[in-house]
């Protein structure tokens, strides 16, 4: 299984794009600025910070470029990508979900876990409780259950933690699409 589904982005542009992703106060929007300003994450990450500031990207952004918590985490993010049935889709890959490219502020990466191919059919976004009670989960689980029979992909945000099963993903029939944007 690829690392990274869009074959045009090379081993290092996919770790530059994982580090700006982590960076405090990058959002969609400067996420995409930066892109368009430098041509690429790699030359973006490259830049001086004086380049940034002329873009109106906070000081803060540029000084975290090299933080090892933001090297860390790009680094967890592909080792999580090295398991099984995890993917990123980019917002440049022909597979990223039509319907989301058109919102105000599409999100640059999507992690996924399960089949990538699903986020093109319907979906329903079901989001947990940190204290949901055993009623409560009961219900989750029969909706997930209910809407996934149907023909829903049921879409969750891959919490870590006690959290995760919160959402009755876990129990639909295995047409759950979890996304960590």
């Amino acid at each position: 299984m690829p690392l990274f589904e869009n074959a045009l982005s090379s081993p290092a542009e996919l770790e530059a794009r994982l580090r700006m992703h982590r960076l405090p106060e990058i959002g969609p929007k400067r996420f995409s600025r930066l892109i368009e300003a430098f041509g690429s994450a790699s030359s973006a990450l490259s830049a001086p910070a004086s380049a940034w500031r002329a873009l109106g990207i906070p000081g803060a952004c540029a000084e975290a470029r090299r933080a090892p918590s933001v090297r860390d985490g790009a680094s967890a993010a592909l080792t999580w990508l090295e398991r099984p049935a995890q993917h990123l889709l980019m917002w440049d890959d022909p597979c990223y979900p039509a319907l989301l490219a058109e919102i105000a502020d599409p999100p640059p990466l999507i992690f996924i876990a399960g089949d990538p191919s699903i986020l093109e059919r319907p979906q329903l976004g079901m989001v947990g409780s940190r204290r949901a009670s055993r009623p409560g989960l009961d219900t989750a689980r029969a909706f997930a259950r209910s809407l996934a029979g149907a023909g829903f992909v049921i879409t969750s945000g891959l919490a870590r933690s006690r959290a995760s099963g919160r959402t009755g993903c876990r129990w639909a029939y295995n047409r759950c699409a979890g996304h960590r944007a």
